[in-house]
């Protein structure tokens, strides 16, 4: 039986929904993907080798990848799956599954590309302007952050690449972000963020608390904004995009160097996100 509405294809389409695209599975996988894109057309069904890869990956059995799609949809694809979550997280957040499980759900809305704005006590009276990810895997959610460690201004400055990983949870109705950075001394950062109340994502607020990449290794807090690009974007155009912008450099806007800005509030004292 082949075809667009087999079990199978449909079930395949609704795993895939979880991932950024349907290359960046094939590459995980390491399944062609024009041969993979027949199985999610339904024109082809899998050999049993390649069947068994596939469950693998999702953290699903074969069996369930044949089930009638609403009820894959309604007693599989609803139900946590730690099969691929490394341990260490499995015991964080193991007394936590009901929240976990809704945070899934709540950040799927924010699943995409974003520009990512802050400053950094390592290049002062400038902004930092960087690529981050968001995308969910084997029930979690997962940011990747590349960032172009080069002056704009001048173009003949060591360009340097600089890609951290990051894991989320929404509680509270708050995202909150944690980074594992191995590259620099195995620092740790920690970004809040602010969901967004409108239906529409544009431009997400908040506070990164992170140390400096000098030999000092100074703590520091800053503003954080999230300018949101789609589910998808061109990666190129917008990678070159990307670096140490100087203080009120025209290519940023406006708004976003205003926000960015670290003021302190005369009222508390404190750093508060841009809201």
């Amino acid at each position: 039986m082949t075809g667009q509405n087999t079990p199978l294809a449909a079930n395949l389409r609704l795993m895939c929904n979880r991932y950024p695209s349907i290359a960046d599975i094939c590459r995980r996988m390491k399944i062609n993907r024009q041969q993979f894109n027949k199985y999610l057309s339904g024109q082809s069904n899998p050999s049993l080798h390649n069947l068994h890869r596939i469950a693998d990956f999702f953290g699903v059995d074969e069996a369930e990848l044949l089930l009638p799609h609403d009820q894959f949809a309604r007693n599989v694809f609803a139900r946590p799956n730690t099969n691929h979550v490394p341990i260490s997280v499995q015991r964080f957040f193991g007394a936590h599954r009901g929240e976990m499980a809704q945070s899934l759900r709540e950040l799927q809305r924010y699943c995409g590309y974003y520009f990512m704005y802050h400053r950094s006590p390592d290049w002062p009276d400038a902004l930092i302007k960087s690529l981050f990810v968001i995308f969910q895997d084997h029930e979690m959610t997962y940011g990747k952050t590349v960032e172009h460690q080069f002056r704009i201004d001048s173009p003949r400055s060591n360009r340097r690449i600089h890609k951290v990983e990051s894991l989320l949870f929404l509680d509270a109705s708050r995202i909150y972000a944690v980074e594992r950075d191995s590259h620099v001394g195995g620092s740790n950062s920690f970004m809040l963020i602010y969901p967004s109340d409108h239906r529409a994502l544009s431009l997400l607020p908040g506070l990164l608390m992170s140390v400096s990449m000098a030999g000092d290794r100074k703590p520091f807090a800053s503003r954080i904004l999230f300018e949101y690009l789609g589910r998808s974007t061109a990666l190129k155009p917008a990678l070159k995009t990307c670096g140490i912008y100087p203080e009120n450099h025209k290519g940023i806007g406006v708004d976003i160097w205003s926000r960015a800005a670290n003021t302190i509030s005369d009222a508390s004292g404190t750093l508060l996100p841009a809201i």
